[in-house]
């Protein structure tokens, strides 16, 4: 991913996630709906958060793979496996997986912003641990040992 590719989705998230209900709220006069609504949002993330810590630490891994711009096809792949191996343990509802998913994905977006100069080392430590581990998984296949053409 390009710097500005991923200046742009940073743009978009930042848009979407922070701006967008603050003008969605002032439009429409509302304040106290508008938090209680967000408040549950979050109480709804936290809960799936707590409840699938493995599958969350892995929608997590995903995104800072994205933010890193390490995702391959071998990190990739390995983060499906690794999904599905957690789901086929544990089989989730549609709506558990989403908000388990959104869950990695707030969290992930927040340690973006939070290390602010410090993405390079972020990237460094937990993207590549994230790496290793996905590649790692997709290599103990024998989908991975195979020789690779791109």
């Amino acid at each position: 991913m390009t710097p500005t590719g991923l200046y742009q989705r940073m743009s978009q998230r930042t848009l979407r996630h922070l701006v967008l209900p603050v003008l969605v709220a002032q439009l429409l006069g509302v304040n106290g709906s508008v938090a209680k609504a967000e408040d549950d949002q979050g109480d709804q993330y936290d809960r799936a958060r707590l409840q699938h810590p493995e599958l969350f630490k892995v929608y997590y891994d995903e995104n800072v793979l994205e933010y890193c711009g390490l995702l391959t096809h071998e990190s990739a792949l390995g983060f499906a496996m690794r999904r599905d191996d957690l789901l086929v343990a544990r089989p989730l509802s549609d709506a558990e997986k989403r908000d388990v998913r959104i869950a990695g994905a707030i969290a992930a977006d927040k340690a973006y912003g939070s290390h602010g100069l410090a993405q390079s080392a972020w990237c460094k430590g937990e993207g590549m641990e994230a790496f290793n581990r996905f590649v790692e998984r997709y290599r103990a296949t024998p989908y991975g040992t195979a020789h690779q053409t791109e």
